[in-house]
């Protein structure tokens, strides 16, 4: 098997562009925001005048992001245990909205009913009652992954995105947010091209006692364009990869490694645009 740097053949593929969520940033709240929760399926949980009084009511074991996600908005999470003594993960997102009938920006918390779509907000409060174990060393303790899926999306591409949130719970039952790892997506760009982002990742123990653990991830992004009526025929999918690293000493964002790539056996046609001859060339070179 040979990885091919996607580089090498981008004159060979055309790939889709990746959808994603409309971009509504901006540095101030977002105003005059009227919720019904009826039709909306919203209900607001919590709400305060500032992002402190807000941590201040609900005492969540880590809050993270803010400048860099639409309106700022922060993320939090609680960390619980179950009848069984099993920990589980609340998962929230606070924004900052200037609601119709206040008077001043407040950061409100929500619950969403099962037939909220993300039109206004992607995310709201969710609970992984089953995180993930990841894995278990009796010197530093377990690692766990939890859940945290966006609401969906009303427009064509009926994208949703899954989260995947790691942490450590050590020895003394101190909790260490590991960070943040790739998103998973599925959805369509377009009537025809489905699309989907799938991650694997390996838990990699280090030597440093502040931060004993590393994720190793492997970011997979399938294209597909299947035959549809008097469409052209069908192409076979294409998945390109990259890979990347993210917790030790520096938790949160992912660092990723070189290049993106694609796998190929040398003795197999690309289905995608490339002939044998072609492929094989780029392989040899």
């Amino acid at each position: 098997m040979h990885r091919l740097p996607i580089a090498t053949i981008i004159a060979c593929l055309l790939l889709a562009v990746r959808p994603s969520f409309a971009a509504v940033g901006s540095d101030s709240a977002l105003e005059n925001i009227e919720l019904d929760p009826v039709t909306d399926h919203l209900h607001l949980r919590q709400h305060a005048a500032t992002l402190k009084e807000l941590v201040d009511k609900t005492r969540p074991e880590f809050v993270w992001n803010g400048k860099d996600c639409p309106w700022w908005a922060h993320d939090l999470l609680w960390v619980t245990h179950n009848a069984a003594g099993k920990p589980t993960f609340a998962m929230n997102r606070a924004y900052a909205l200037k609601l119709a009938k206040v008077q001043r920006t407040e950061r409100c918390l929500f619950d969403a009913d099962n037939d909220a779509q993300s039109d206004w907000f992607e995310y709201a409060r969710e609970v992984d009652e089953n995180p993930a174990i990841l894995a278990r060393d009796p010197r530093r303790g377990v690692v766990y992954r939890a859940a945290w899926h966006s609401l969906p999306n009303s427009g064509t591409g009926h994208i949703l995105i899954t989260r995947q949130l790691f942490f450590l719970c050590d020895v003394r039952n101190h909790w260490q947010f590991i960070g943040e790892g790739p998103e998973e997506r599925t959805g369509r760009n377009g009537l025809a091209n489905y699309y989907q982002i799938s991650v694997a990742t390996r838990i990699v123990w280090t030597n440093e006692l502040s931060a004993p653990v590393q994720v190793l991830c492997t970011e997979t992004e399938t294209h597909e364009c299947p035959t549809d009526g008097n469409r052209a025929p069908g192409i076979a999918p294409l998945s390109v990869r990259r890979d990347g690293t993210f917790g030790g000493a520096s938790p949160g964002s992912v660092r990723w490694n070189g290049l993106s790539y694609i796998i190929v056996d040398k003795d197999e046609a690309l289905e995608a645009g490339c002939s044998r001859g072609r492929l094989e060339d780029l392989i040899h070179h």
